[in-house]
């Protein structure tokens, strides 16, 4: 611990008061600390797993989960009121909806001493419906909006990265709930909006990409991805007409010649019903790859395993009846087939960058940037149109104006809040450490003082006045929690700086020598990487470093 910090105004963040062990560093560190990668950097949000995959947060890691929920908060304060839903839920509801079993592994299933069967929350469907099943009765009692930030539970395969993918972390989820369908697609529409304008906000380049709806179901939904090469996910952008899509769910064309040929080399893929050992083929463009999502998603495919043997992992239900038909070109028509009434006609191949965008094809607007383009991306929100899958299965009506039960239309809009820490750390970083965005900083400011132990009673006191100027000019700027003082005596000023770089805060004002000799201070742009020598009452000036 470090000795008590001198000045105290107000609430600032004194280092020398509290669990921040920057120094000497952990064993975990590198001896030679700042010479080693911005990853490090991390280390001061995260310490250690506690087992795998599974995180804890430092005092200024957990600093910026809180925070970023008010963000979220405040973005959704116009649509929402706050919940807070338990974290151990029954089955009876999963198990309505047909989720129990259709969740698969990634659920983690408990029972009580009485053999009663729990999960712990992946997501919060089942029980908000549930909860306005028993409170809302009728039309004029909507429309309503619940949210909460809490934690959620996934028993992830492959978790990675700490904050990226982790077994637990804290969401930001809201839930809308409409008397008709045209007004669910108006809620939808406005917290998509929201959601760009939070992003936005945040000043990294992101990217909203049409989805597969997956498990949680529904009609519609859109991702929301940071741009990022350390990202897993991809995504496809037309750049003339601005369709965006995941890998998953895009349409395109497929590149290369549309001639009729029949010297097009094709993939056999074949896949095996074991309980009926009938079998079906798919055949591809050679180099081309099967869309698992899609397979999925065709009515007439059900009730079959498959196994592909590249591209694909695991085992998803697929089904057709046997086909023989000859592929003479990429782009199946039905008159290439020789057996129509056996054959299902379909767009099974995955998307790649350098096909043509499907849109821009069909309006016969094909240009060079009409050609798809391909980015790594992380995957940091996700929004549903839900219509009434759960209000269907869970009873949740209300009496409309002609008094006829009818089901309520929901739509549900998650951002991952931790896992927003990791990607922003991703995306937005240097050599020297992090470079917080300023709109989502642990705190938006770092003031060091410079007093040597030479330094005279009358310069101590220059210095000290002069930080507490700093200190609430700043605080008018940003408020009094978002500013830290590195008041710890024991390190040089380089080392501060380093640290400074290092943990990200977007602004560091140094007060020392040129606040003495001329009541100038030295602040340092994170994002800009400069420095320029300002005074104290031009600090309001500082222009935001998004």
């Amino acid at each position: 611990m470090f000795p008590s910090v001198k000045w105290q105004p107000h609430r600032q963040l004194p280092l020398d008061s509290g669990y921040l062990a920057f120094s000497p560093p952990r064993p975990k560190y590198s001896p030679k600390l700042h010479l080693h990668s911005w990853p490090q950097a991390m280390n001061f949000y995260c310490v250690p797993d506690s087992f795998d995959r599974n995180v804890q947060l430092s005092t200024l890691g957990a600093s910026r989960p809180r925070k970023a929920g008010e963000d979220h908060r405040q973005g959704n304060a116009k649509y929402g009121q706050k919940v807070a839903l338990p974290c151990l839920l029954p089955s009876d509801g999963w198990k309505k909806t047909g989720r129990w079993e259709s969740t698969g592994a990634e659920m983690f299933k408990v029972e009580d001493r009485k053999g009663s069967e729990f999960c712990l929350a992946p997501t919060h469907e089942e029980e908000i419906t549930q909860l306005v099943a028993s409170e809302i009765s009728s039309w004029k009692q909507l429309p309503l909006r619940l949210y909460q930030i809490g934690r959620k539970y996934r028993d992830e395969a492959r978790p990675r990265s700490g904050l990226l993918r982790a077994r637990e972390f804290v969401m930001k989820d809201m839930y809308s709930f409409d008397v008709s369908e045209k007004a669910a697609l108006e809620t939808y529409a406005e917290v998509r909006g929201a959601y760009n304008r939070i992003l936005k906000a945040i000043g990294i380049p992101f990217a909203a990409a049409e989805a597969d709806t997956g498990n949680i179901g529904g009609t519609r939904s859109h991702e929301y991805h940071f741009l990022s090469n350390a990202g897993e996910d991809t995504v496809l952008t037309c750049q003339q007409c601005g369709y965006t899509a995941n890998e998953e769910r895009a349409v395109g064309v497929i590149s290369g010649s549309t001639d009729r040929t029949a010297q097009v080399p094709v993939t056999l893929q074949d896949c095996k019903d074991r309980s009926i050992q009938s079998s079906a083929v798919i055949n591809i463009a050679e180099g081309r790859s099967v869309n698992p999502t899609k397979l999925k998603q065709s009515s007439v495919l059900k009730g079959w395993d498959y196994a592909f043997p590249q591209g694909l992992v695991g085992k998803v239900s697929v089904a057709t009846a046997d086909a023989e038909f000859v592929l003479t070109d990429a782009q199946i028509t039905s008159e290439q087939v020789s057996d129509d009434k056996s054959t299902l006609i379909g767009d099974f191949t995955t998307i790649e960058s350098g096909d043509t965008c499907a849109i821009c094809h069909s309006a016969n607007r094909t240009s060079p940037a009409s050609t798809l383009e391909s980015h790594r991306a992380i995957e940091i929100g996700h929004t549903f149109f839900l219509g009434t899958k759960y209000s269907s299965a869970l009873g949740a009506t209300v009496k409309n104006e002609c008094n006829e039960d009818i089901p309520i239309q929901m739509g549900c809009y998650g951002i991952g809040v931790t896992r927003m820490i990791a990607a922003v750390v991703e995306a937005s970083n240097d050599q020297s450490g992090i470079k917080w965005p300023e709109s989502i900083a642990p705190f938006k400011a770092c003031v060091v003082p410079v007093i040597h132990k030479k330094s005279s009673d009358q310069e101590k006191q220059t210095i000290t006045d002069g930080v507490k100027a700093v200190y609430h000019t700043l605080t008018k700027r940003f408020g009094g929690e978002e500013i830290v003082i590195d008041d710890r005596e024991a390190l040089s000023v380089g080392f501060k700086l380093k640290d400074a770089a290092l943990v990200g805060y977007p602004w560091v004002i140094v007060v020392g020598k040129s606040f003495l000799t001329g009541n100038l201070l030295e602040v340092h742009d994170r994002h800009r990487g400069n420095m320029k020598l300002v005074r104290v009452d031009d600090m309001h000036k500082l222009e935001s470093v998004n």
